[in-house]
């Protein structure tokens, strides 16, 4: 994305890794998988996000690859 601040190009772009708390964990096993799910998002490509294993609800077929596309804002 790219919009003008001050007539200064910027660019941006967001990648986001999703977590849940799972009951019983520990706060630092929390930001463990979210971060791993970050690393994941941004493997991905950029402007994406993915779902930590624990968070990901069960699916028959899981998606390949495990990071998804952010919807586009027109």
């Amino acid at each position: 994305r790219q919009g003008r601040c001050e007539g200064i190009l910027i660019s941006s772009t967001l990648s986001i890794g999703i977590a849940t708390l799972e009951e019983g964990e520990e706060r630092d096993a929390l930001f463990r998988r979210g971060n791993e799910a970050l690393e994941g998002a941004k493997e991905g490509g950029r402007n994406r996000y993915a779902l930590s294993e624990s968070s990901r609800p069960p699916l028959a077929h899981p998606p390949s690859p495990t990071s998804f596309p952010l919807p586009s804002h027109a």
